[in-house]
């Protein structure tokens, strides 16, 4: 069924740097399911080295309903769903992995989260969606809960986990993802950012398969010096402009992100991750604590010691 309407009401928006050996199942996981609405797809080439492949790929599909904007270098993940929201026609928008999916039934769900957010949570600019990894788990800390996600309980980590948000585009335009510069996002600074503007609208219903780890993908290999140089460059500006709100509000959040920028340093042959993790003792001791030092002090290991955590669930995602 192709909707009447020609003004989208959703758009997607897809970051792609090489991405051709996996966007198509993308794009099928949400092009394909009947639909009661309109939907766009914005695919940011962010400087790939398949434009050609891509292209190739975005051409078997509806082209009224793909936008291909083509950048000429590689300018980091964070910029790349800036382009796309700033090419969104949709009232709601959100921001999807090259190598992730929507669930088979996302439509459905998407119409019931709508209903519910303007019906209960209409002052909320923002909706977390809980997410499923490729096994079928949740990705959040408290998959069942509903409700409101306050400045507090993010500082706090409450509710925390990997989340699909759905934003009001124009609000998304008006505060756009913080860029770094960087190719990681550093999405712990926009999210704060955007806390501290509005509460989120936290549902336990699901649209989005997440594939951690996918070969190439930007969450994989983050003991890598140069993702780790990035991972500490994150930490250090989120401590640089929510540092004193964290500390006054969340001293335990902020004890643990002194020593995630610990283990980075540590990882990327920097200096000062002593005297981070003695700043992180002087606010909070606990079981992470003993982790940081051990990942300090034998890193060779930490990649096997952070996948053994997240398997048993006492980390959902590390950085």
């Amino acid at each position: 069924m192709k909707p009447d309407n020609p003004q989208p009401l959703f758009t997607v928006g897809i970051p792609a740097y090489n991405a051709s050996g996996t966007i198509k199942k993308t794009i099928q996981s949400i092009l394909g399911p009947a639909r009661k609405f309109s939907v766009e797809i914005v695919v940011v080439d962010d400087g790939s080295k398949d434009s050609a492949e891509l292209q190739a790929i975005l051409k078997n599909f509806d082209q009224n309903l793909i936008k291909l904007v083509m950048l000429p270098e590689n300018r980091g993940l964070a910029n790349a769903r800036n382009v796309a929201i700033e090419n969104a026609s949709g009232e709601y928008f959100t921001p999807l992995d090259s190598d992730d999916e929507f669930v088979a039934d996302w439509p459905v769900v998407f119409e019931k989260i709508l209903a519910e957010w303007q019906k209960d949570y209409a002052h909320c600019e923002i909706c977390f969606t809980q997410c499923l990894d490729g096994q079928g788990k949740s990705t959040v800390t408290c998959p069942e809960y509903k409700g409101l996600m306050t400045l507090d309980d993010f500082l706090n980590q409450r509710y925390s986990g990997e989340y699909l948000p759905i934003f009001h585009t124009a609000f998304a335009k008006v505060h756009q993802y913080y860029d770094l510069g960087t190719k990681k996002s550093c999405g712990i600074i926009s999210y704060t950012n955007f806390a501290k503007l509005t509460q989120y609208f936290v549902t336990p219903d699901v649209l989005r398969i997440y594939h951690y780890g996918t070969p190439g993908s930007i969450s994989v290999g983050w003991t890598q010096a140069h993702k780790a140089r990035e991972s500490a460059q994150c930490m250090e500006a989120h401590l640089s402009m929510h540092g004193g709100l964290l500390k006054e509000k969340a001293p335990a959040t902020y004890a643990g992100i002194l020593l995630r920028l610990a283990v980075y340093k540590r990882m990327s042959g920097q200096s000062g991750y002593w005297q981070d993790i003695k700043k992180s003792l002087s606010v909070s001791l606990d079981l992470q604590t003993f982790g940081a030092i051990v990942m300090v002090l034998f890193p060779n290991i930490a990649a096997t010691l952070t996948h053994w955590a997240k398997q048993h669930g006492f980390i959902k995602k590390f950085g």
